[in-house]
């Protein structure tokens, strides 16, 4: 079989020819002439000439992969940060500046992950920015009474001073503990949905992966036979 990708285009070759049996074929000579083809790299050039025909944006798909990548890191960071304020150590009433540390990674990491999530290179994520969202509102006022504020993009803040302050009652202990040191509750939530974004942004990452881009590049099976003689 001989390709001449210079002249090949989307009405002048059958694609699909590489996909399917032709009973009218040899089906030996086939065959041998396809795995020639994937041997001497034309059956690569063949995929990088159909994806140019096709207009692909690599650059763009690229983008989106990078997001979903930051997407799971930011996930996962949050996950653990949560997982971290379970540490019944934190709220033994002699460890303020060590809660409030760990507290203060919780709203930068929660920060990250709802932005990252909420990326519109991240579309497939974006619903589960907006639960992370609703959840965290439905605890405005035990998060502020403890000095953690949301503000109207979704982002939380805290005030450190006012923060040590209602921790250093029993009171406000209680409350920084309902809310990141219980096995339920807003801790609870929040780590399950973060695993679910994390999760989500795994399996589009996986899948960018297995997809051809412009450059002829993927991670399949198929891949690894047009590039065997790379």
């Amino acid at each position: 079989m001989s390709l001449n990708v210079n002249t090949l285009s989307k009405s002048s070759f059958d694609y699909s020819s590489w996909f399917s049996t032709n009973s009218s074929d040899n089906s030996g000579n086939t065959l041998l002439a396809d795995y020639a083809a994937i041997k001497n790299g034309s059956l690569k050039k063949l995929y990088k000439a159909y994806y140019s025909t096709e207009g692909v944006d690599s650059e763009a798909e690229e983008k989106k992969s990078e997001a979903y990548s930051t997407v799971k890191g930011d996930a996962s960071k949050l996950r653990k940060t949560l997982d971290k304020l379970q540490s019944s150590s934190l709220y033994d009433g002699n460890s303020t500046d060590k809660l409030y540390s760990a507290v203060k990674d919780f709203v930068t990491d929660y920060n990250k992950a709802f932005s990252s999530a909420a990326s519109e290179d991240a579309e497939a994520a974006n619903s589960m920015a907006l639960k992370l969202g609703k959840t965290t509102s439905t605890y405005t006022n035990q998060l502020e009474s403890i000095g953690i504020s949301m503000d109207e993009d979704g982002k939380l803040s805290i005030d450190e001073d006012k923060f040590k302050e209602a921790v250093s009652t029993s009171t406000g202990l209680a409350t920084a503990k309902d809310l990141f040191g219980s096995n339920y509750g807003y801790s609870n939530t929040l780590t399950n949905k973060a695993s679910v974004i994390e999760s989500i942004a795994a399996n589009k990452v996986k899948s960018d992966k297995m997809t051809y881009n412009a450059d002829g590049n993927g991670s399949s099976v198929l891949d690894s036979l047009i590039n065997m003689n790379a």
